[in-house]
Formats: structure tokens, C-alpha cells, sequence
């Protein structure tokens, strides 16, 4: 694996100004070069001990920040290039990908503080596809597809926002201990008017495309990108990745080896071809429409042992942080065009739930998706699309909506908004009980939604703490309706502890279910206690039957009035439950109001009577100190 963090291992140390210019644009430094040796880090900063210049025009250097981060301070050497450097910064401190190294920090020039201009971005800690393809030899395909897959989102988002990068080649695409990719280059990813004049990358810095020989021919001003240059690069890029040929003249030795990989499927060698037709009208008409017939072409069984990637070995065959790691990256490279992945909130055996950034609109989402050894199943992925169609027919504003359902590359997922408060098992694990005042209200919302469900003729049959969601204003709404039904389904199903009997039994069931388990919910939130607690249905059934013992100390947290409630719809008899959802709704508003109504009255009874009581022993004392001069 190549050593050398963020730059090249190729090229030879420099240790005094820019280096001339040879097969590599990067070059190590192991001191500050002369353009910073008057600069004074702020407090708290340090100088790291690695420096790159890349090309002519920029050098990094580590440095260290008072968090303790090895960071990149990227400065210009030529004084003459600061406003150029400056765009660069703002132009990188407001792009949004994973690919792209986001600027942190940007000091202008500051003679006081002797500092400036430069910004700090992430160090990459990696090497580049130039210096994989020197040491290492090509990628993987599985490799190459993650690549192109990761890039070329990056490409759509800047084509989208009207931009192009105009400087893809080997030297540029970096990879990361981690399997993460990044894109560099960025200083040419401008406006031409913040460019210096007459400036443009050398041919160390891009694979120039056909349309622009005939000027670098004439020695003419050649450079001229368009997002179809940036696809005719981007494919070109790939090809080297896979066969490790860097692209010719006319690029026909490096197709050639692509036509003879026998693990690259026909479908994909096609999408290359056309990337990298000479004729830019005969290229996709974005790299876009590229990426979705990337998707059509590897998203089959057949297709993906074409490629030479296995599918992921299941849990139980390999150890859990290796099952979790092929997941992850399996799920990255199915989502990577339109969601960039921030961090998982939970899992379990069928799939998982991200916070993941929707790039086309910027803003955070909660992305369910199954495992990939899980959506190989046609019946789980059937499951996870049911469910999501399901959602998507309930609007109520406390159910959780569905944004979008996809089957991209063997990988099944939908998006969800995110709820940053957690759940309401959260809340309690948290807080513990809370009080019939913050209950009372939430509960009656959620009850609407359930009934709305209800009214739609869909059964939840798994309500429990876990699956209520706070929104950003803290408001309890209803998510994964992943066994949810029609009425008079049977089996067993939900979670033992808010199940109702006839969940337990695996009978035909109703909503009763769903009003069964929000009773229970009640019960757990008021008391931070399960209403019965046992670890085997035939236990667990038995206890319901016996009713709730109100004499433990945790169910005395329960307002007299909403134990009455409480004890109606959790019966264990069907019929001796509440009739309906709304009949559970309405006995439930007159509960808790009427519960705290009686608190108020009671406290205003006793604060009077407090007040009244204060008065006697005033008048008393005051007798007293009268007596003796009576």
C-alpha cells in the first residue's frame, strides 16, 4: 500500500521553493518553504511536518489544531496568486460532497498577525490512483465502480449548480485508508474570471479530451471545460482504474485492455465506450444520465458476478465490524449519486437507518435501507416497498412521511425526514417518567394519527416507545410500519412487551392491537416501568391476564383517573376494551384533562388552605406578644 499521506511517493524532496515541473505534480516537502516562514499559526496551532507542493501554483502543509486534528493549510506560493486562492477557499467552503475537500478555516492576509492568505481543509490521508497504478497496479472493478460511482456525484452536483472541474487525471483522484475517495484539483474548478490571466493546467493536471487537441496542437489557449470534457475525463479515469493504462493519444491502448478484462461485464464496458467517445455529442447527455445507466447495467445478480463482486457474506459468516464495513460500503455505492451517508442510527438483523445529507436539496434525511445479503430476497425487498408505499398513503402530521423509495445496485432503501429528537424510548431513558401534563397531549396527537391509519385500513401491529419519534419540536410522531397490515391478518407479531393477547396467540387480528400497545406505551411513559414484564409469550400472556398490579410503587405515578384507562385498554379480553380508536381518543382527552384540572383545583384548595392556615399562626403570635401588656 503506498506510505505517503497526501502526496505522491514518487517524487523527489524539495526542500527550498517550488519544484520544476516533471511527471508528478506533487512533491514532498520535509520544511516550510520560503513563502511560509514568516507565518505565526494562531495559539494553540501547530506546524505538522509533512508538506506537498502540488504543481506550481499550491503547496500544503500539515498542521495541527487545538483539538489535536492533523489538518491541511493550503497557500499559494506566488503572491501574485492570492486572489486566486481566495476563490478557491469560498468556492470550496461552500461545496457539499464527501468527495470534496470542504475548506474549514481561511485567514486572509494579516502583516499583524503574519499570516495569510490560505485555508485549512481535512488532510487525506491516502494516495493517489497515479501512485496506486505505479505501486499497487489497477484497481479492483468493484473498486473502479465505488470510484466512478463516488466522482461522478460529485461531477453532477457542480454540472447542476452550472460549474465544471475541468482537471480529472490520475494524479487527482485519491483514495483513503478508509475506502473513502476524494477529487482534487479544485483551484481550476472556477469561474475563468477568477483565474489568473491566460493561466490553465498543464497536461500533468488532465486527460486532455479529443475536443481540445486540435488547439494544443496549434499551441493555442486549449483549455476550455464543459461538463461533457469532465464525463470524457471521469470515463477515462475509470478505464486506467480498472486495466491500469493510463489514457494515450486516442486512447485506443487503454480500450483495448478494457475489451480484454474478462471480469468487466459487456453493459459496462458500453457505458465506458460512450463516456469517452470522442464525439461529444455521442458521450451521455450528463454525467447523470451516465451514473443511471452505470445502475441499470450493474444492478443485476448476473451483472455483479460479472464484475467479480461476491455478494456480501452474511452476518453469521464473518465477524460483526466486517459485516458491518462491506454493508456500509456496499450501501455508499448504491446511494452515492443522490445521498452522501453521515452516520448510522440504528440497526437491526433485516437493515439499517442512516442520517444521510439528500445532495440535490441539501438538507438531512433519515435513509432505511435492508442489508444487501438481506435484499437479494425478493420478498424482502417486496416487504420494505410495501411498507414504504404504505406511508406514503397515510399523510398525517404525526406520521412519519416517506420521501422517496429506490432499488439502485442490488441495494433497496427509502428516505424518511430526520427526527433529531430521538425516540420517545429516548426520551424516558433519558428523563425517566414524565409527567400526565407532557403525556397528555402527545398522546392525544399520536392517537389521531394512529386513527387515521386505522381509517385507511392500516394496522400498525408494532407500536412501542422505539418506533415514536420526536420531531425537531419535540412532537411524538408514529414510524416503521414494517409489519404493518390489513385488518384480520394472523401469525404472531410486534414486540412482547406492548403486544396485545391475540398478537401473542398468532389470531386473526384488528386495530385492537394497535390501541392495546398504546396503552402500554402510556403506561411506559408515565411510569418509565413495561405494564408487565416477561421474557416468553405463554409468561408474558399469563401476567396480562392478571391485570396490572397498581400497588407496585412505579404504578402509583399513574393519576387515579388514567388508571382507569390504562386498565380498560389493556384487558385481556378483546371485548372488554375500548370499541374504538376514536372511542379510546375521546376517553383518553376527558381523562388527562379532567386528571389535571383535579391537580389544579387541588392545588389551588391547598395553597388557600396554606394561606388560611399562615393567617391563624400570624394572628396567634401576634396575641402573644400582646398578652403581657394587657
Amino acid at each position: 500500500m503506498p506510505p505517503a499521506p497526501d502526496a505522491s511517493d514518487s517524487a523527489p524532496t524539495h526542500r527550498d521553493g517550488a519544484p520544476d515541473v516533471d511527471s508528478s505534480p506533487y512533491h514532498p516537502t520535509t520544511e516550510r518553504p520560503p513563502h511560509l516562514h514568516d507565518w505565526q499559526l494562531p495559539k494553540e496551532w501547530q506546524w505538522g511536518a509533512h508538506g506537498v507542493f502540488i504543481g506550481q501554483h499550491r503547496h500544503t502543509q500539515q498542521v495541527i489544531d487545538p483539538l489535536g486534528r492533523t489538518l491541511s493549510l493550503v497557500t499559494a506560493p506566488d503572491p501574485a496568486h492570492r486572489d486566486w486562492l481566495t476563490a478557491e477557499a469560498r468556492a470550496l467552503g461552500n461545496r457539499r460532497h464527501r468527495a470534496i475537500p470542504t475548506t474549514y478555516v481561511y485567514w486572509p492576509r494579516n502583516d499583524l498577525m503574519l499570516r495569510g492568505p490560505g485555508y485549512v481543509r481535512h488532510w487525506i490521508d491516502g494516495w493517489s490512483l497515479a501512485t496506486q497504478l505505479r505501486t499497487q497496479g489497477p484497481d479492483t472493478v468493484e473498486t473502479s465502480m465505488t470510484r466512478l460511482r463516488s466522482l461522478g456525484s460529485c461531477l453532477v452536483m457542480l454540472h447542476e449548480n452550472g460549474e465544471t472541474h475541468g482537471a480529472l487525471n490520475c494524479e487527482g483522484a485519491w483514495m483513503t485508508r478508509a475506502g473513502e475517495h476524494y477529487l482534487l484539483g479544485w483551484q481550476w474548478a472556477l469561474p475563468p474570471a477568477a483565474l489568473p490571466p491566460g493561466k490553465q493546467p498543464t497536461l500533468q493536471w488532465v486527460v486532455p479530451a479529443p475536443e481540445w487537441l486540435p488547439a494544443i496542437a496549434a499551441r493555442g489557449r486549449w483549455w476550455v471545460p464543459t461538463p461533457a470534457t469532465d464525463q470524457f475525463q471521469l470515463g477515462a479515469l475509470i478505464v486506467a482504474s480498472i486495466t491500469g493504462r493510463k489514457w494515450g493519444p486516442d486512447g485506443e491502448e487503454a480500450l483495448g485492455a478494457l475489451e480484454a478484462h474478462v471480469d468487466v461485464p459487456r453493459s459496462v464496458r458500453d457505458v465506458l465506450r460512450r463516456a469517452t467517445a470522442t464525439d461529444p455529442d455521442t458521450r451521455f447527455p450528463s454525467v447523470a444520465a451516465l451514473l443511471q445507466t452505470l445502475d441499470r447495467a450493474i444492478g443485476g445478480e448476473s451483472s455483479l458476478a460479472g464484475l467479480g463482486v461476491r455478494p456480501v457474506t452474511p452476518a453469521h459468516e464473518t465477524d460483526p465490524a466486517t459485516a458491518a464495513a462491506q454493508q456500509e460500503a456496499r450501501l455508499r455505492a448504491a446511494t452515492g449519486l443522490d445521498y452522501e451517508l453521515m452516520e448510522r442510527l440504528g440497526h437491526g438483523a433485516s437493515g439499517a437507518v442512516w442520517k444521510a445529507r439528500d445532495l440535490a436539496l441539501n438538507r438531512e434525511v433519515a435513509l432505511k435501507a435492508l442489508h444487501p445479503e438481506i435484499a437479494q430476497d425478493p420478498r424482502a425487498v417486496s416487504r420494505l416497498r410495501r411498507e414504504a408505499r404504505l406511508v406514503a398513503s397515510l399523510a398525517h402530521p404525526r406520521i412519519v412521511p416517506v420521501l422517496e423509495f429506490a432499488e439502485r445496485s442490488g441495494v433497496a432503501y427509502f428516505t424518511m425526514p430526520l427526527t433529531p429528537g430521538g425516540s420517545l424510548a429516548d426520551l424516558v431513558a433519558t428523563r425517566g417518567p414524565l409527567p400526565l401534563s407532557e403525556v397528555g397531549p402527545e398522546l392525544e396527537a399520536l392517537l389521531d394519527g394512529v386513527s387515521s391509519a386505522h381509517a385507511a385500513g392500516v394496522v400498525h401491529r408494532d407500536l412501542k416507545p422505539e418506533n415514536i419519534l420526536l420531531d425537531r419540536s419535540g412532537r411524538w410522531c408514529l414510524a416503521d410500519f414494517g409489519i404493518a397490515s390489513a385488518p384480520g391478518e394472523s401469525g404472531a407479531a410486534g414486540t412482547l412487551a406492548f403486544a396485545a393477547p391475540e398478537q401473542l396467540r398468532g389470531v386473526p387480528q384488528d386495530e385492537g392491537v394497535d390501541r392495546y400497545a398504546i396503552a402500554a406505551v402510556a403506561f411506559f411513559a408515565l411510569t418509565g416501568h413495561l405494564p408487565f414484564i416477561a421474557h416468553d409469550p405463554e409468561l408474558q400472556l399469563w401476567r396480562q391476564q392478571q391485570g396490572i398490579d397498581w400497588n407496585a410503587s412505579w404504578a402509583s405515578r399513574v393519576p387515579p383517573p388514567a388508571r382507569a384507562w390504562i386498565s380498560r385498554a389493556l384487558a385481556f379480553n378483546a371485548a372488554d376494551r375500548f370499541p374504538t380508536t376514536v372511542a379510546l381518543q375521546e376517553a383518553w382527552i376527558e381523562t388527562w384533562r379532567s386528571a389535571l384540572a383535579s391537580e389544579h383545583t387541588s392545588a389551588g384548595e391547598e395553597g388557600r388552605g396554606k394561606d388560611a392556615r399562615k393567617g391563624l399562626r400570624d394572628l396567634l403570635k401576634a396575641s402573644r406578644k400582646l398578652l403581657p401588656s394587657l
